[in-house]
């Protein structure tokens, strides 16, 4: 009795995973002549190595474009701070002074500046 094979799927099969035609004939329940023919002449070897490498392909290409993401990121930070590093060192003396208000008293209160030789870390 003649049973129709689906030799696009078992070829899909074949091509997309790591099954071997062994494994497929003992799944399929086919000939091992038969499919031996059929992925000779339809160059089921070749075409597995073509979507595999455009699967590697695809993912370096993924894996790039997430690198260059969180680079940018990164990199968009570090001009920030250094906005901020600049402006602050613009006034180097600012390490060193400190503005102090002390209370007179009644409400009201004075402020001074005063420059110390130390400078605060904290």
């Amino acid at each position: 009795m003649y049973r129709k094979v689906d030799w696009i799927k078992i070829k899909a099969e074949y091509i997309t995973t790591d099954k071997g035609l062994r494994q497929l004939v003992e799944k399929y329940d086919i000939a091992m002549s038969l499919i031996c023919r059929r992925s000779k002449q339809e160059k089921w070897v070749q075409e597995r190595k073509k979507h595999k490498n455009r699967v590697v392909k695809d993912v370096v290409r993924k894996v790039q474009k997430s690198q260059a993401n969180e680079l940018a990121k990164k990199m968009k930070t570090v001009i920030g701070l250094r906005g901020v590093i600049d402006k602050a060192l613009e006034d180097a003396d600012q390490f060193s002074r400190w503005i102090i208000s002390e209370g007179l008293g009644e409400g009201m209160s004075a402020t001074t500046e005063k420059v110390f030789s130390k400078i605060d870390m904290k």
